[in-house]
């Protein structure tokens, strides 16, 4: 199985942070386009992704840990399986370094194409995540 690893630093928090990976509010300022979340360890998700002229996509997991240094999810990849994404926090000067690691993405067709959209996708969103906490521009653009 693959794995696809993305850090960024920001300079808030890990509390912050963690509201941010969370919270659908605070989701939805960076991340999917509608959130829906029960924000605790074994509370359920429902993120919505659209984009103009684009069909939307939906992911449907549950938070699997949160904590200060952590937040797990299950993230079912539609009629592949499921796979686990990781944000892992620890302390990095005044702020907080941001390490998102996706795990159990697998080999070979239908995966390639997978890998090939959600390695760029997710650099944009850990990016996208520091923009929004720093109080930059959202890189989602549309």
């Amino acid at each position: 199985m693959g794995t696809i690893e993305k850090s960024v630093t920001v300079n808030v928090d890990a509390d912050r942070v963690v509201a941010a990976l969370t919270e659908a509010a605070r989701l939805e300022k960076w991340f999917p386009t509608k959130a829906v979340t029960e924000p605790r360890t074994g509370g359920k998700y429902h993120l919505t992704f659209v984009r103009p002229g684009e069909d939307q996509h939906v992911v449907d997991g549950e938070f699997t840990a949160i904590s200060p240094k952590k937040v797990s999810t299950r993230w079912p990849m539609e009629g592949l399986g499921e796979t686990e994404v990781d944000w892992l926090l620890s302390a990095s000067g005044s702020g907080t370094s941001v390490k998102l690691v996706h795990n159990g993405i697998g080999e070979g067709g239908p995966w390639d194409q997978v890998r090939a959209m959600m390695d760029p996708g997710w650099g944009m969103f850990v990016n996208n995540l520091k923009n929004y906490l720093e109080g930059g521009d959202d890189l989602r653009g549309g």
